[in-house]
């Protein structure tokens, strides 16, 4: 299974994109339910060659617009490291570039398949995530507030952006109503004189339907920028939940 286009399809290998059944199916289950708080037990513990154990937090941040409708979902990672031998288990939040560093860190070690943490280790590490978890809690909510906040600045642009493409599609349209309207306004008046009755006929139906248009091109200009932004505006508070937790553990004291 590949997650970049392998510009071929052949029976070896599956191109799982955004729409491929099996990545939608797992997307939605994702997005209905996420993990539970007190699933955050079932988290991964994998070995790594660094010497170093992290854990890896993941939340999903959601904001909503009027009518409860979805606006932007986010997974956040925030990483953090301890000392092993440190009984109050103090963790310490990285920076941007060791918080990469730590995600390749796991990219290589899933896959590598590094040796399975002894269980016990594993059951340690499970039981004592609450309070790990708690100990990031303030520094979760700092870096979802952050994310949000530029999230709601994307939004933003892209309704001003959706609001002048709107604007600038009916302006087009009422110039060319407009432009037209006067052609015929011209050829009106000549048929108006010996022309036959079904061609003034159907000239002034034109004309009226452009009467129209015209002034539905107006109500909408008055009020369709503004309901457009309103689709793109947050309106409650953002929301934040557990989503998964990894930790890393050191391969020499893994075993």
């Amino acid at each position: 299974m590949v997650f970049k286009d392998p510009k071929e399809v052949n029976a070896d290998r599956v191109h799982l994109h955004l729409e491929h059944p099996l990545v939608q199916r797992l997307l939605n289950r994702f997005l209905v339910r996420g993990f539970q708080g007190e699933e955050l037990s079932r988290a991964a513990v994998i070995a790594t060659h660094d010497d170093t154990a992290k854990l890896i937090l993941l939340a999903r941040l959601s904001l909503y617009g009027h009518g409860a409708a979805r606006l932007h979902d986010e997974v956040l990672e925030l990483v953090a490291e301890w000392d092993p031998a440190d009984p109050s288990r103090r963790l310490r939040v990285l920076n941007a570039t060791k918080t990469d560093m730590a995600l390749a860190d796991l990219e290589t070690s899933l896959r590598e398949r590094l040796p399975a943490v002894e269980e016990t280790i594993q059951h340690q590490l499970r039981a004592a995530l609450p309070a790990d978890v708690a100990q990031l809690k303030d520094r979760l909510e700092s870096l979802a507030a952050d994310r949000a906040e530029r999230a709601k600045g994307q939004l933003s642009k892209r309704a001003e952006d959706e609001a002048n493409a709107f604007v600038k599609v009916l302006e087009d349209q009422r110039e060319r109503i407009l432009k037209t309207r006067t052609m015929h306004d011209s050829e009106f008046e000549q048929l108006a004189f010996g022309f036959a009755d079904h061609e003034l006929r159907q000239l002034r139906d034109n004309r009226s339907y452009w009467d129209k248009r015209l002034a539905r091109i107006e109500r909408d200009l008055e009020l369709e920028p503004a309901a457009i932004r309103r689709t793109f505006e947050v309106a409650t508070a953002p929301r934040i939940e557990p989503a998964g937790a990894i930790v890393l553990w050191p391969l020499e004291a893994a075993r």
